[in-house]
C-alpha cells in the first residue's frame, strides 16, 4: 500500500477536526474518492430546523477545499440508501473517520474495499467517548498522542493499528491543538501505508483499562482555584472564544472568564487587556494566572445569572 495508490473517503463533520484532517489528506497526495459529512446539505433548507447556520452555508472551508480538488461530497441526514451508493460508487480502499458523529453499522464498515479507521485523538482505550481533547486538558494531561483503530460497531473500541506520541502545546488555542493532533495522525497513516497490509500490527484494547467520558455539559466548563497554573492555564486558553461560560471559581468567589493571559500576578499591559471589561488575579496552588473577566470590577465579585 502506498498513499498515492490507496483511495480514502472520508467521514466527518462540519468541525474543525474534520477540516484539519482533510486539509493534511490533499497536502500529503491522498487518493481521495469523496466525503461524507454527517450534517444537512446547504440546498435542504427546509430540513434545517434550529441547526447551527453553519450548515445552511456553502462557503464552509471543508467545502471549498472539496470544490477546489474535485472531491465529491455526500451530505448524509440519514437515508442509508443514499449513503449506501454514494459509497458502491467511489469504491474506496479505505474508510477514514475523523470527528463522525454517528456510529457506522456493520453494513456501511463492509463496503470498504480493505479498512475502516478512526482517528481519536488520545492515547486508547484510556479517553474514549465524546471530546477526548477537552477531557485530557481538563484534567491535566500534558502529553497525549493521536489512535489510528479498525471502526467496529463497539464505539471507540477497535484494535488499535498505530499511535502517534504528541505533547500538547502550552497555552495553544483550541484550534493550533487540532492541527498539531491531526498533522500527527495523518503522518501516522502515511507510514501506515508504506508497508504492505498482512504487515500491520495490531493490537487489542484491554477494556480493563478504559476510561469514557460523555460530552462535556455547562458546569464542566468551570474549573477552581485548587487545581495547578498549568492545568488552568492550558484549558482556559484551549477553550477561549469557543462560545461556553467559563468559570474560575476562587474561594467564595466565581468569575466568569474570557480569557487566560499571562502566569503570575499583576496587570497585564497588553492591547487584549485594554479591550477587556474587566480583569482579574486568582491564585492557584502553585501561583497566580491573570483573567480577563466579564465585568468591570477587577476583584472579589461574585456574578449571578
Amino acid at each position: 500500500m502506498t498513499v498515492r495508490d490507496t483511495s480514502i473517503v472520508l467521514f466527518g463533520s462540519l468541525s474543525q477536526f474534520t477540516y484539519f484532517s482533510l486539509l493534511n489528506l490533499v497536502r500529503r497526495n491522498f487518493a481521495l474518492r469523496g466525503v461524507v459529512l454527517a450534517a444537512y446539505s446547504p440546498t435542504l433548507f427546509q430540513s434545517v430546523g434550529s441547526q447551527d447556520p453553519i450548515y445552511r452555508s456553502s462557503q464552509h472551508k471543508i467545502i471549498e477545499i472539496c470544490s477546489r480538488n474535485n472531491i465529491p461530497i455526500c451530505f448524509f441526514t440519514g437515508d442509508i440508501k443514499f449513503l449506501e451508493n454514494f459509497l458502491d460508487d467511489k469504491s474506496a480502499d479505505i474508510f477514514l473517520l475523523a470527528c463522525y458523529p454517528r456510529r457506522l453499522p456493520n453494513s456501511i464498515i463492509a463496503i470498504a474495499n480493505r479498512r475502516c479507521i478512526n482517528i481519536h485523538p488520545s492515547k486508547l482505550p484510556k479517553y474514549r467517548g465524546a471530546d477526548p481533547i477537552f477531557w485530557q486538558l481538563r484534567e491535566g494531561e500534558s502529553e497525549t498522542g493521536v489512535t489510528l483503530h479498525d471502526v467496529t460497531e463497539k464505539l471507540d473500541g477497535g484494535d488499535i493499528l498505530k499511535f502517534k506520541k504528541i505533547r500538547y502545546p502550552p497555552g495553544a488555542r483550541l484550534d493550533d491543538i487540532q492541527s498539531v493532533l491531526l498533522d500527527g495522525a495523518i503522518c501516522a497513516l502515511q507510514q501506515l501505508f508504506e508497508n504492505p497490509e498482512n504487515e500491520w500490527q495490531t493490537q487489542a484494547q484491554d477494556s480493563r483499562t478504559a476510561t469514557w467520558h460523555q460530552a462535556p455539559c455547562d458546569e464542566d466548563y468551570s474549573i477552581n482555584s485548587e487545581i495547578t497554573t498549568r492545568v488552568a492555564f492550558n484549558f482556559v486558553r484551549a477553550y477561549a472564544g469557543q462560545n461556553m461560560r467559563m468559570q474560575v471559581i476562587d474561594r467564595d468567589n466565581i468569575y466568569r472568564v474570557r480569557d487566560c493571559l499571562t502566569p503570575g500576578a499583576g496587570r497585564p499591559d497588553t492591547e487584549s487587556f485594554e479591550r477587556a471589561s474587566g480583569f482579574v488575579t486568582v491564585h492557584f496552588a502553585d501561583g497566580a494566572l491573570n483573567f480577563l473577566v466579564e465585568s468591570n470590577h477587577a476583584r472579589n465579585v461574585k456574578f449571578s445569572d
